[in-house]
């Protein structure tokens, strides 16, 4: 199944290379991916796939977040 196959890939992605990308993917999936649409699992496997660096500007740096990242990166950041 394609939605059991994306899950694990979070899952396996959650584990950053930065101690800060970590915590924050860490505490969105604290809660599990079971909520989630397949649309919404394929845009967060997308989201993982950026740099740590990319990512940190957006969540502890306030970058600005492309359009097309938006709706993910407000999914993760309300779970925090």
């Amino acid at each position: 199944m394609h939605t059991e196959r994306l899950k694990k890939q979070i899952f396996f992605r959650s584990r950053r290379g930065l101690k800060e990308t970590d915590m924050i993917f860490t505490r969105f999936l604290k809660n599990g991916l079971d909520d989630y649409s397949e649309k919404q699992l394929e845009d967060i496997a997308a989201l993982m796939e950026l740099p740590d660096q990319t990512l940190l500007g957006w969540f502890v740096d306030g970058k600005p977040v492309p359009a097309e990242y938006q709706a993910t990166y407000q999914m993760v950041k309300e779970a925090q």
